[in-house]
């Protein structure tokens, strides 16, 4: 074996050493970190990710310290030929199997951690801090947990008597697609809050100047009967 081989093989051994030792602990402390902080920081997901990488470049060093010089000194070109099918099949293992595997962890992350910590601040009305948490998963479960959290907030600020910031609560979600959150249930929980909020303006504070404000916050195919039914309880002495 040549000094230059020596050499080469040995910085390799050390990028390998360096990328899964050090990798590994700061792998490690992220992990912790993240985890005690929250979700919002994201570390057990940017922990496992890291040392992915880590292992990428490892498997990397390898390959360039010894695969490629053990190819070049091989004689036979059907070996050669073998090997590079070897190392092309890897290639492409690696290639398109990074992206399902980085489903995995995201997923797994998101079952462990993500759907439990959005429970908890929506149990404690921390609506900021549950869609700070919506950020692991596929998107349909990012978009099932914003409905979610919408439904939890809009409902929190119409209890207060917040209508006006219940409803604009509901109304961001309007860029979702329909097969996300079909237009006519959309459409049949925001009206819920409206009618909701004009039985508690007329019946609980007799403000019929605000309810009537509040039925023009509708869609107009429903603010004749809102308003009807205001009229109705305006007769109620």
């Amino acid at each position: 074996m040549s000094e230059i081989e020596e050499t080469r093989k040995q910085s390799m051994n050390s990028i390998v050493f360096v990328s899964l030792f050090a990798g590994g602990i700061f792998s490690t402390l992220i992990y912790i970190i993240g985890y005690r902080n929250g979700v919002v920081t994201a570390g057990p997901y940017v922990a496992v990710l890291l040392f992915l990488t880590c292992c990428l470049i490892s498997i990397g060093a390898l390959i360039y310290g010894y695969i490629f010089p053990a190819i070049n000194k091989l004689k036979n070109p059907m070996k050669n030929i073998y090997y590079g099918l070897m190392i092309l099949v890897f290639c492409i293992v690696g290639f398109y199997g990074y992206s399902p595997l980085q489903n995995l962890v995201t997923s797994t992350y998101y079952l462990l951690s993500g759907e439990d910590q959005i429970n908890s601040y929506l149990a404690e009305y921390k609506f900021e801090e549950a869609r700070k948490a919506n950020f692991a998963g596929d998107k349909s479960d990012r978009v099932e947990n914003l409905k979610k959290i919408t439904i939890a907030e809009a409902k929190f600020w119409a209890s207060q008597g917040e209508f006006d910031r219940a409803l604009k609560v509901v109304d961001e979600t309007w860029m979702l697609d329909d097969y996300e959150w079909n237009d006519s249930d959309w459409e049949e929980f925001r009206l819920s809050i409206i009618e909701d909020g004009i039985d508690k303006l007329c019946i609980e504070k007799r403000d019929f100047v605000q309810a009537k404000y509040l039925a023009m916050k509708a869609n107009k195919y429903y603010r004749e009967s809102l308003n009807d039914k205001i009229a109705e309880y305006e007769k109620i002495k």
